[in-house]
């Protein structure tokens, strides 16, 4: 699966995005991975916790017509964490 995440917020507010296929990460694809992206409420946004904390948009990409949805850090589920390190790792600034 294709996603593209861009972290938001933070201290001093610079977008970070990139794709990542789920397929490209370490110990790959797997059911918690699917099970977390399904439990997530698509097209919706959340708020966050405090001016300064961070935030994640993920789109699936091979998926065009579902609507993206936007995470707080602190809501992130524990088996999203190797997508958000990948992308992280990955991630150019936007302007």
């Amino acid at each position: 699966m294709r996603l593209r995440v861009r972290r938001l917020g933070g201290l001093a507010g610079v977008k970070v995005g990139a794709d990542v296929d789920t397929d490209d990460l370490p110990g790959g694809h797997t059911p918690a991975l699917d099970d977390a992206l399904r439990g997530l409420a698509w097209g919706s946004e959340s708020a966050a916790p405090h001016p300064d904390a961070f935030r994640y948009e993920l789109t699936k990409l091979d998926d065009p017509d579902r609507p993206s949805v936007i995470v707080g850090e602190h809501e992130v589920p524990s088996e999203l964490h190797p997508l958000l390190d990948a992308a992280r790792e990955r991630g150019e600034v936007e302007s």
